[in-house]
C-alpha cells in the first residue's frame, strides 16, 4: 500500500489508506483516543477504537512528536461533531 498525503484524503473516503507523520497531540477518552496527526501538507484527526484492541493498545502509548506510520478506514466527519 501506497502512502498518500493528509491533503488527498478527501478523495478516499471509504477506503483503507497509509499515512505517515508526527503524532501532534493524543487525547485519550477512556474507550476512545483521538490522535491528531500531521504531515508536510496538513492535519487529521483519528480515532482509534476499543474494538479494535492492538490498535487501541498502540495508540495508548503514542506521544506528541512521535514519527508514526498509520492504516487505516476514511470516514467522513459527521456534521454533527
Amino acid at each position: 500500500m501506497e502512502r498518500i498525503y493528509i491533503k488527498d484524503i478527501k478523495n478516499k473516503i471509504g477506503e483503507e489508506i497509509k499515512l505517515s507523520g508526527w503524532v501532534d497531540v493524543r487525547r485519550d477518552h477512556g474507550k476512545l483516543i483521538f490522535i491528531d496527526l500531521r504531515d508536510m501538507s496538513g492535519k487529521v484527526q483519528m480515532v482509534a477504537l476499543p474494538n479494535h484492541k492492538e490498535a487501541h493498545n498502540n495508540a495508548s502509548k503514542l506521544r506528541s512528536e512521535w514519527v508514526v506510520e498509520i492504516i487505516g478506514k476514511v470516514n467522513k466527519r459527521s456534521k454533527n461533531t
